[in-house]
């Protein structure tokens, strides 16, 4: 949970998450509130497995973040009871949802996500802000749904094509560094950065 203006940078990275929660509680949950007026929010979802959890795997929810996508790419998203990835929007903000893949941050997608539950309200993707604002459409290029055609997988305004043949091997190394802004390194400690 990230609220009232404070300058973020944070990479979640390498990190593998089973069996955690019930079904109110995903495996990976980012809430970023009130930052509407930075310009160097960095947050990046890279090279995580999030998989047979009994809610959904990740969940981002924004309310006033900002015109930066949160950045994900090469995680393995799989199995789990509820939606695989699931983009919330809080309040009259229409944040960007995250770039999945070939979205505002340049995310090279080959995530995995496939397998996830199935049911009302619930897909491998979910995003949910397209009700709010039709044209905040989640970008999720480049990614391995199971089978080269995702359209049944998806809730919401999602571009997934194209979509990628077979399930991708390389991860993805990136350095975390704060490239918005002039080039400065980040304020403080990064969560996460090993």
């Amino acid at each position: 949970y990230s609220d009232a203006h404070v300058r973020q940078t944070l990479l979640i990275q390498g990190n593998t998450l089973t069996g955690c929660g019930d079904a109110s509680h995903p495996g990976v949950s980012l809430y970023l509130s009130d930052q509407s007026g930075l310009a160097s929010n960095d947050v990046r979802l890279l090279d995580n497995v999030v998989q047979d959890n009994d809610g959904d795997g990740v969940v981002l929810h924004s309310a006033d973040w900002g015109a930066n996508a949160i950045l994900a790419a090469c995680n393995t998203i799989t199995g789990n009871a509820g939606a695989g990835v699931r983009e919330v929007n809080s309040g009259a903000w229409m944040d960007p949802p995250g770039d999945w893949g070939a979205g505002n941050r340049a995310s090279p997608g080959n995530n995995v996500i496939t397998g996830n539950g199935s049911g009302e309200g619930v897909a491998d993707f979910v995003n949910e802000r397209s009700g709010e604002d039709p044209g905040n459409t989640a970008m999720a290029r480049n990614n391995w749904w199971g089978d080269t055609d995702p359209s049944d997988q998806v809730i919401g305004d999602v571009e997934f094509t194209p979509s990628l043949d077979a399930a991708p091997t390389a991860a993805l190394a990136v350095a975390l560094t704060d490239a918005l802004v002039n080039d400065l390194p980040p304020v403080g400690p990064s969560i996460g950065d090993t």
